[in-house]
């Protein structure tokens, strides 16, 4: 099902993402966004490069708004709605 990931690294997590200790994870971070809004962080700079990029599809592909913030400069950063697929990510499921 995961067969289109060229990085093995994303290909595990998205296989991740079919288990039920993910979908346990998932349930927790909509409980805490479910009466405010709630950030995701990684040590990764862009998502592309992160494995929230996975959980930014799972959430987007079920309904949920999903929003980056992106360093453009030193000085500016850019809000981004989220799409799966953007950056290459294959849509899953």
């Amino acid at each position: 099902m995961n067969a289109g990931w060229n990085n093995q690294s994303f290909h595990n997590y998205a296989d991740y993402t079919l288990t039920e200790e993910f979908q346990i994870g998932i349930n927790e971070l909509l409980e805490k966004a479910a009466n405010k809004k709630t950030a995701y962080c990684c040590s990764e700079r862009h998502p592309s490069r992160c494995h929230r990029l996975l959980i930014s599809n799972f959430l987007v592909a079920n309904g949920h708004d999903v929003k980056h913030i992106i360093d453009v400069n030193d000085n500016e950063i850019e809000i981004v709605n989220h799409e799966v697929g953007m950056w290459g990510a294959p849509a899953q499921g």
